[in-house]
């Protein structure tokens, strides 16, 4: 495939160019090449059709023929082999071992990659995997992976995702590989949507394998709808038809950000912008990481896309021509403008300029800054949240809705995980949002997650093992609080909130990792970021409720640390609520908080509210299975 990779895995030689088919039939009846892929390899570390490793690249207009044939010119034809493709792997996945195949694009690192009227033929063993750890091999039918690079200083420097454009069913995807390594074939189980458990590759899919800390969508089709069935194994990709007003950001007087989400289509683009780093520009346009170094995750001049009209790349155009071609840039926020030497912040992401609405009077839009660096100061803008509707259903998005924040992380056990004041801070680009209000309007919220990851995966407690660690699951995976605290006010949660994790044969486990320990599970939030100080509940409401988790669960909030925080809790209600957590070391498990352990113990307390904010309880069952601490 295109574009190669550093020993690093920062992709800084990955491919950010357009490849586009010319139409080689008419206008009426367009026909266009079939790139055939007959590679013969037994022992892949990784595999990209096209594109090995995209930040920003475009694919359109093309076959890409795994099957081989017959091809005919002229007179003469000349029959392609079938490939035979075998990725191998037997290591624990992390920043340094990122085992993929990608019919289409191999790993989606940084940017927006865009695959647009592309097809995909398999043969019946044109793939296989194989390897002690077959199944960690992220496998899918477009696209292996996306998200989670890391550079040589253990940061995160990428996320991005991938935008399917003019793609059906009738398109082809990945519906079986082959299973060199145990007696269980992943023919059926690459497809399947009734069984998630037992011995299912949950990162091979038909589209996309495996999603990281980024987001795939259908640029399409119809709201709560799947277009491309993905399966729910890993990553459900739902259709994004148009701008729905679904997610409204505007600033205030003082410099803060409004969010208002009016619609579960607004709610998964908050998560996807915020997660795969779109929302992490500055006001000068830079976005970096919690230490303020550049990132590249949509960085001006690194990963990119362009959404003008590609067909009319090798032609000659006129003045008019060239305006007329460019003008589908306005998914870019409009035509480059050229006012900052290298780069123009006004060409953000394509989910921001694309579907929301809100921006500055130069152009940028506010979307992309929900978690960008405020002014001269080391935090993060501070964001008032607003649900302005009676209900927003996430069922439909299942898995490819997760959560506010940032999904995954690298963590490497050498000081690199905390920073030395012992603040909560991954190294990675800015994907938390400081919530200084979170406005429910008494809406109800329903989520639908269950994140599916394998215990190995994550090594066997090595001091120097280095992996990928999900970072929780919840409305936000990591919510940050403000110093001047955050308040959530009259806001409904129902539905499922999972993480379970599995051995290599495909069974349910209980988790026992260091690395495992750091996940939480709470509707709410997985866990709580940074040192605010208070977090106050107003007229939060649990019912029909079932959380679980590994080391920190609770039913709101997984875990509340790292901060002098006063908690408190005023006309709360938890009904119907199931927590559990399957955890072997010294877990953190409660009905409404899991973990709660502020910095300086003496300043942090606990507030549930007073008998004139009555807070109710009822059939709260707490479930332990491993040695875990239970709480109330």
């Amino acid at each position: 495939g295109i574009g190669g990779s550093t020993t690093s895995g920062d992709g800084a030689n990955a491919f950010s160019g357009v490849i586009v088919g010319k139409n080689i039939g008419t206008a009426n009846a367009p026909q266009y090449p079939t790139v055939y892929i007959a590679s013969r390899i037994s022992n892949a570390k990784d595999f990209g059709g096209l594109v090995r490793y995209s930040q920003g690249s475009v694919i359109k207009d093309l076959t890409v023929n795994y099957a081989g044939g017959t091809i005919t010119e002229g007179e003469e034809s000349k029959q392609v082999a079938a490939a035979s493709i075998t990725v191998s792997n037997s290591a624990v996945t992390g920043s340094d071992n990122n085992p993929f195949f990608g019919g289409v694009v191999g790993y989606c690192m940084g940017g927006d990659t865009i695959i647009d009227n592309v097809s995909v033929s398999y043969g019946t063993n044109s793939i296989s995997l194989s390897g002690d750890r077959a199944r960690l091999i992220a496998a899918g039918g477009y696209v292996g992976l996306a998200g989670g690079a890391k550079n040589g200083d253990g940061y995160e420097k990428t996320g991005g995702g991938v935008v399917f454009r003019n793609i059906d069913s009738s398109k082809g995807a990945l519906s079986s590989v082959n299973n060199s390594s145990t007696p269980v074939s992943a023919t059926a189980e690459a497809k399947s949507e009734t069984n998630p458990n037992g011995s299912s590759y949950f990162y091979c899919n038909p589209y996309v394998g495996r999603v990281l800390d980024g987001y795939a969508c259908y640029d399409g089709g119809t709201a709560g709808i799947s277009t491309l069935n993905n399966t729910d194994k890993n990553y459900t990709i739902p259709d994004v038809p148009s701008n729905d007003g679904g997610l409204t950001v505007t600033q205030n007087t003082d410099g803060s950000l409004s969010a208002t989400v009016s619609t579960a289509q607004g709610l998964w683009l908050l998560s996807a912008i915020v997660n795969s780093g779109a929302g992490a520009m500055d006001s000068n346009g830079t976005y970096q990481d919690v230490d303020s170094i550049t990132v590249d995750a949509y960085q001006v001049g690194k990963p990119r896309s362009i959404t003008a009209e590609y067909g009319k790349i090798g032609t000659t155009l006129t003045d008019d021509e060239k305006a007329e071609t460019l003008a589908d840039e306005g998914h870019w926020g409009g035509v480059p403008s050229g006012t900052q030497a290298g780069k123009d912040i006004t060409r953000v992401s394509y989910l921001v300029s694309g579907f929301t609405s809100g921006k500055t009077e130069n152009g940028v839009y506010y979307a992309a800054r929900l978690t960008g660096k405020s002014g001269s100061s080391t935090s993060n803008n501070l964001v008032d949240l607003t649900i302005s509707t009676g209900k927003i259903d996430m069922s439909s998005y299942q898995n490819g809705f997760r959560g506010i924040g940032g999904s995954y992380g690298d963590v490497v056990f050498n000081g690199l995980y905390y920073e030395s004041s012992d603040t909560y801070s991954m190294k990675n680009i800015r994907r938390s949002v400081y919530a200084r209000v979170v406005q429910g309007n008494n809406a109800i919220i329903k989520l639908m997650m269950n994140q599916r990851l394998y215990r190995l995966e994550v090594g066997q407690q090595k001091d120097d093992e280095t992996a990928w660690s999900n970072h929780g699951v919840g409305l936000f995976t990591n919510l940050g609080l403000p110093t001047i605290g955050c308040s959530v006010n009259n806001l409904t949660l129902t539905g499922e909130v999972l993480i379970t994790y599995y051995d290599n044969e495909g069974s349910e486990q209980v988790a026992s990792d260091k690395i495992q320990g750091e996940s939480g599970a709470g509707a709410f939030a997985a866990k709580t970021l940074y040192g605010g100080t208070s977090l106050t509940f107003n007229g939060l409401k649990l019912t029909n409720l079932t959380v679980s988790g590994a080391a920190n669960v609770g039913g709101a909030i997984g875990s509340v640390n790292r901060g002098n925080v006063t908690l408190s809790f005023n006309s709360v209600s938890a009904e119907d609520v199931s927590v559990s957590s399957k955890f072997g070391d010294d877990g953190n498990v409660g009905g409404i908080i899991g973990y709660f352990a502020p910095r300086d113990k003496e300043s942090g307390s606990c507030i549930i509210g007073s008998v004139q904010t009555r807070s109710t309880f009822k059939n709260i069952t707490v479930t332990i299975e491993g040695n875990a601490n239970q709480y109330v």
